[in-house]
């Protein structure tokens, strides 16, 4: 007896419910655009900065500004950490071993730390994992970081921190680390054949899975 009132109502209402809906996902998509043109106007800004020859300080400054964007977006991550790996290939290739007296740069220090806390976000250490392969990283501070998954083929890592360090799956090939410090570090399942490791410390350090054909290993006293 009522349908035929009934009726229009709900239909008002289904189409009052449908079009509050189509506004909110039009509006929700809206700001994610407008959201990841503001992500990546800040990225852009960020990779100009870093390459400043100038000012080692606004190197640095873009360095945080690419860990502020990797902290707000997760799809951008992995080009972040590949951004800043090849920053310190480029700042510190091996060949500066020969060269380079003092302290690592600030700028590149602090990119490694920055990798080493990032790489800390990843489900899947493979999808994060830098390229540090030929550099020379002599006397870097890396202390309790996850460099899990690294390629560090070739580096020169002589007086090293690795002290907690997580290096599960790194691939550390020929690297030179004489007289690190690696105590409590984790290598398993690394690449450590080949590895230069005379008058390092391992005290603690496990080393379960870990490919050691062929190491230099510190002489027993």
């Amino acid at each position: 007896m009522f349908l035929p009132y009934i009726l229009p109502s709900l239909v008002a209402i289904g189409v009052a419910i449908v079009g509050a809906s189509s506004a909110y996902q039009s509006s929700t998509k809206a700001n994610d655009i407008a959201e990841q043109a503001q992500i990546n106007s800040k990225y852009q800004g960020a990779v100009q900065q870093l390459g400043d020859a100038n000012s080692v300080g606004i190197r640095v400054g873009a360095i945080y500004s690419m860990q502020s964007i990797a902290n707000e977006s997760v799809a951008m991550r992995p080009k972040i950490i590949s951004i800043l790996a090849g920053f310190v290939r480029e700042q510190s290739p091996l060949a500066k071993c020969a060269t380079r007296s003092g302290e690592l740069a600030w700028d590149v220090a602090t990119a490694l730390t920055v990798i080493g806390n990032e790489n800390s976000w990843s489900v899947d250490s493979t999808d994060y994992a830098a390229n540090l392969s030929q550099t020379c990283l002599v006397g870097a501070e890396l202390s309790g970081l996850n460099f899990s998954g690294m390629n560090l083929i070739h580096s020169n890592l002589t007086g090293i921190d690795l002290t907690g360090t997580n290096l599960m799956d790194a691939n550390m090939l020929s690297a030179n680390i004489e007289a690190a410090s690696a105590s409590r570090a984790d290598f398993t399942c690394s690449v450590l054949s080949n590895l230069d490791a005379r008058t390092a410390w391992f005290i603690n350090a496990n080393f379960t899975g870990a490919d050691l054909i062929r190491a230099i290993w510190p002489i027993p006293s």
